[in-house]
C-alpha cells in the first residue's frame, strides 16, 4: 500500500488476504464483458454487491480495483488510495453496495482486464472481472490529381490516421454502374506508425493507368475497422478523361498531301540537320504530379527533347529570391552530367527539403536527345502561401534560354471535428468541462471560438482563440468571467496537429438549461468555418428527507401513514416507489403531492398508507427515488417498530352473589390482549382511589400479548350500598385516556328493608 495509509487500513487489507475463499452467499453484478468504449470517452465499470443482507460501514468494508496485476484504487477504513489520477469512486455509493469505478478520458493504455475485489471483515470476500476494449475511429483522407487521361499513370494516396485497434484493412476500389472492383495491382501499403498516444497512422498508395472502359468510374478508399459499422468509404476527387484527339477530316487530307512533300523534303533536310543545323530543344510545360500540401512531398516534372547541342544546361530556381535549387551541365562530347552549386556557394533548397533529379539522356532514332527532370519538395506555408518555380534550359551560347514557370499555391489539411464531449449528467452549479476534439489539421494556425445560443435564438460569443503560425502565441478574446478555456495539443511526425478545446464553467438552470453550446473552427484550408453543437440539460439532484410516521407508537391493525419529502430537484419528472424490504408496494396506496420550492426547483411529498400486521413488525419500508440527475436510485429506509395492542377491559364481577355488610368480598376485572407491558390499573370507591395494598394483579404472557386479572378485596359497610366501584386501565403507549368499567354494589338485605319502609 502507498505511504500515508492508516494502521487500520493496513490491518483491514491484511484481513482481506487472510480470507482465502470467496463467499458463495454473496456475489457481484458486473458490467457486460467485454465492454467496448470509444477513445477519450468516460466509462463506468459497474460492480454491484448482491445477496448481502447486512448493512455496510466504513470500518469493515474494503474495496480494491486492479488493472491486470496493478492496483488502481482502493478503499479501506473510510479512506481512498488512488494510483490513477483519472479514476473515482463514491463513498456514499460504496456504503449502498455500489462499487462502480468511474474512468475518465480513456486511452489505448486503458485496454485490458479490470478486477473488482470486495471484502467485508471478518468472513466475506468476493471478486469479479470485466474486459475493456478501446476503439479509436480513424480519420481518412485521400489525395489524387483531379483528372488523368486514358493511358497515363496517376497516383492515388489514402491516409488513415489516429486509429486503434491495430487490425485494419485498407483497399482502393473502382466503382462503375454499381459494380465494385478491388484494385490489387501496383498498390503499396506503408508500415503503420505509432503515435505518442498509442494510436496508429498508415497510408496506402495505388498507381493506376486507366483504360477506355474506366471513363466514368469513381475511385474510393475502403476502410474496414471495428470502429466503423458499416465500412467507411472516402471518395477521391479523380476523373478519367479521354485522350485528346485533334485529328479531323481536313487534317487527314492535309497529311496525305503533305506526306508526299515531307517525304521529298525529309531526304533533303536530313543531311543538313545531321551535319550543320543545331535544333532547339522542345521543352514541355512544368507538369504537376501531386497537390501542393503543407509539409507533404510535392513533385514537378519537365521534359526536354529534340536537342543536338553539344552542351546544354538545366537549372531550377525559386523566383522570389532567384536562388538556384539545382543545376546540371552536360560536358561537351559526352553524356555525363555534373551538378553545380547555387550562386551563394551552398546547395540551395536543402533547408526546404528540395530535391531535384535528372534522368539519363536518351538518344532517339533521329539522332537527337531527350531527358526529363523532376523537382521534389515539401511546401512550407510558414514561408508564404505561394511561390513561383522556374526551370531554365540553356542550349546555346548567345541564344535566349527557354524558361518555364509555374505558380505554386500551398494548401492545408482541414481539421476534422468530433462530437463535443460532455458528462452524461450535467448538474446545477457543479463544474463541467465541454471538450471539442479537433483532429489532424495542418498547418498549426487555427481559430477556435465558443458561443452559446439561448432558447430565444440569441447568440453570445464566449471566447475566441487565435493561433496564426507555429511560432506565434495564442491570443484569447472576449473571454467571459464565468468561463475558463484551455487547449491540449499534440503534433505528429507528418506535421499534422490535433487538439482538444476545453471550456470549463459552472452551469446554472437559469443561464444554461436547454441552451445550445457551439464550437466553431476556422482554418486556412476551409472556405467556411466548421461547427459542432451540443445542448445542455441542467439537472439538480433531489434531496430525500427522513421517513416520518404519523403516529409515534403504531398499533396492530390500526391505519397509519408513512411520509417522505423529496425536494430541491429539477426537472419535475420524478418516480417515487415504496418497498417493503425488496417487495414493491402497490401504487394504489401511494399519494404524491407536487409543489414548487422556487421558480426552478420542485418538491414532492410521498405518502404510503397501511394497516400493519404482525408480519410487518421490524420490516424495513423503503422510499426509492429515480430521477434524471441520478445514475443510481436514491432511497430512505424506515424500520417499523414493535406494534402496540390496545387492552380489552371486561366487566367487573363480584365474588359473592349476595354481598353482606361487614363481610369481605372481592371485585375482579379481566384486562386482556395488550402490548407492550407498560400498563396502569387503578380501583376507585366512588371518587376515592383504593390503596394498592388492597389490589392484586395477576399477569401472564401468551401469543405475543399480555393478559391480567385485577382484583380488589374490601369489607363493605352500610354506606357502600348502591356505591359505584370503578376500575380505570391506562395503556400510555397508545393513549393517555383511561379505559373504565363500573360496578354498583348492592346489599339484597338492605334493599328489602328500603322497600318495606317505602310501603
Amino acid at each position: 500500500m502507498a505511504r500515508g495509509i492508516s494502521l487500520a487500513s493496513q490491518l483491514l487489507f491484511a484481513a482481506f488476504f487472510i480470507i482465502h475463499t470467496a463467499d458463495a452467499d454473496i456475489k457481484l453484478k458486473m458490467s457486460g464483458s467485454p465492454l467496448q468504449i470509444a477513445f477519450s470517452e468516460n466509462v463506468a465499470l459497474e460492480c454491484l454487491l448482491l445477496d448481502y443482507s447486512g448493512s455496510l460501514d466504513s470500518e469493515t468494508l474494503g474495496v480494491l480495483w486492479k488493472f491486470g496485476e496493478a492496483d488502481i484504487i482502493s478503499y479501506a477504513a473510510g479512506r481512498f488510495n488512488k494510483h490513477w489520477d483519472n479514476v473515482d469512486m463514491s463513498k456514499e455509493d460504496l456504503l449502498r453496495k455500489n462499487m462502480t469505478l468511474h474512468l475518465r478520458n480513456v486511452s489505448v493504455w486503458h485496454e485490458g482486464t479490470y478486477t473488482c475485489k470486495v471484502f467485508i471483515v471478518p468472513a466475506h470476500k468476493v471478486s469479479g472481472s470485466i474486459t475493456l476494449i478501446i476503439s479509436a475511429r480513424p480519420f481518412v483522407t485521400v489525395s489524387s490529381p483531379e483528372s488523368v487521361e486514358v493511358g497515363r499513370e496517376a497516383s492515388l494516396l489514402c491516409k488513415v490516421n489516429g486509429y486503434y485497434g491495430s487490425d485494419i484493412q485498407i483497399q482502393w476500389i473502382r466503382v462503375k454502374n454499381d459494380r465494385t472492383e478491388f484494385i490489387s495491382a501496383n498498390v503499396c501499403q506503408g508500415r503503420p506508425v505509432v503515435n505518442l498516444d498509442g494510436r496508429y497512422n498508415v497510408s496506402v498508395e495505388a498507381v493506376v493507368e486507366p483504360v477506355q472502359e474506366d471513363i466514368g468510374s469513381q475511385y474510393a478508399c475502403l476502410v474496414k475497422h471495428r470502429s466503423f459499422s458499416p465500412n467507411y468509404i472516402e471518395k477521391a476527387n479523380f476523373t478519367v478523361k479521354e485522350q485528346k484527339d485533334d485529328t479531323s477530316a481536313h487534317i487527314v487530307i492535309g497529311i496525305v498531301i503533305g506526306c508526299l512533300i515531307t517525304l521529298i523534303l525529309s531526304v533533303i533536310f536530313y543531311v543538313y540537320y545531321r551535319g550543320f543545323y543545331e535544333v532547339s530543344p522542345k521543352v514541355s510545360q512544368i507538369k504537376v504530379l501531386s497537390r501542393f500540401i503543407h509539409k507533404e512531398k510535392a513533385r514537378l516534372k519537365i521534359d526536354v527533347s529534340g536537342f543536338t547541342s553539344s552542351t546544354i544546361q538545366i537549372s531550377w530556381y525559386r523566383n522570389e529570391d532567384e536562388k538556384v535549387i539545382k543545376r546540371w551541365r552536360k560536358i561537351e562530347k559526352a553524356l555525363h552530367w555534373k551538378r553545380e552549386c547555387s550562386r551563394d556557394g551552398h546547395q540551395s533548397g536543402s533547408r526546404h527539403n528540395w530535391k531535384a533529379t535528372l534522368s539519363d539522356a536518351t538518344k532517339t532514332t533521329d539522332g537527337t536527345y531527350c531527358l526529363s527532370s523532376e523537382l521534389e519538395f515539401e511546401p512550407d506555408i510558414e514561408e508564404g502561401l505561394s511561390t513561383e518555380i522556374t526551370c531554365e534550359i540553356m542550349h546555346k551560347k548567345g541564344v535566349k534560354p527557354i524558361v518555364r514557370r509555374i505558380a505554386v499555391t500551398i494548401e492545408g489539411v482541414p481539421p476534422k471535428l468530433s462530437e463535443i464531449i460532455k458528462p452524461p449528467i450535467v448538474l446545477h452549479n457543479v463544474p463541467v468541462t465541454l471538450i471539442c476534439p479537433i483532429n489532424f489539421f495542418k498547418p498549426r494556425g487555427i481559430t477556435v471560438s465558443w458561443c452559446k445560443k439561448s432558447k430565444e435564438g440569441q447568440v453570445m460569443e464566449i471566447v475566441k482563440l487565435h493561433r496564426h503560425t507555429v511560432l506565434s502565441e495564442e491570443i484569447a478574446e472576449n473571454a467571459q468571467r464565468k468561463y475558463e478555456h484551455s487547449v491540449d495539443e499534440i503534433g505528429f511526425p507528418d506535421a499534422t496537429y490535433s487538439m482538444n478545446s476545453k471550456l470549463l464553467f459552472k452551469p446554472t438552470i437559469e443561464e444554461d438549461d436547454d441552451f445550445e453550446y457551439c464550437c466553431k473552427v476556422m482554418h486556412m484550408s476551409l472556405r467556411e468555418p466548421l461547427e459542432i453543437k451540443v445542448q445542455l440539460d441542467i439537472k439538480v439532484r433531489p434531496v430525500i428527507g427522513d421517513i416520518i410516521c404519523n403516529t409515534v407508537n403504531p398499533e396492530l391493525g390500526k391505519p397509519l401513514e408513512l411520509m417522505c419529502k423529496i425536494h430541491s430537484f429539477y426537472p419535475q419528472p420524478i418516480t417515487v416507489k415504496w418497498l417493503k424490504a425488496t417487495e414493491v408496494l402497490p401504487e394504489s396506496k401511494i399519494w404524491n403531492t407536487y409543489d414548487y420550492e422556487d421558480k426552478m426547483k420542485y418538491e414532492v411529498c410521498s405518502q404510503y398508507s397501511l394497516a400493519p400486521t404482525l408480519e410487518d413488525e421490524k420490516k424495513k419500508f423503503v422510499c426509492r427515488v429515480e430521477h434524471e440527475s441520478l445514475s443510481q436510485p436514491m432511497q430512505q429506509e424506515y424500520t417499523l417498530p414493535s406494534l402496540a395492542i390496545a387492552p380489552e377491559v371486561g366487566t367487573i364481577w363480584c365474588s359473592s352473589s349476595e354481598p353482606e355488610v361487614g363481610r369481605d368480598l372481592t371485585l375482579s376485572c379481566a384486562v386482556e390482549k395488550y402490548f407492550p407491558r407498560q400498563i396502569q390499573v387503578e380501583w376507585y370507591r366512588g371518587h376515592t382511589r383504593i390503596d394498592k395494598e388492597h389490589v392484586c394483579n395477576v399477569e401472564r404472557f401468551e401469543h405475543r400479548a399480555f393478559y391480567m386479572t385485577s382484583s380488589v378485596t374490601i369489607k363493605p359497610t352500610r354506606d357502600d350500598h348502591c356505591t359505584e366501584f370503578r376500575i380505570e386501565v391506562c395503556h400510555s403507549t397508545i393513549s393517555t385516556k383511561p379505559i373504565a368499567q363500573t360496578f354498583i354494589l348492592k346489599f339484597p338485605a338492605l334493599a328489602d328493608i328500603s322497600f318495606e319502609e317505602r310501603n
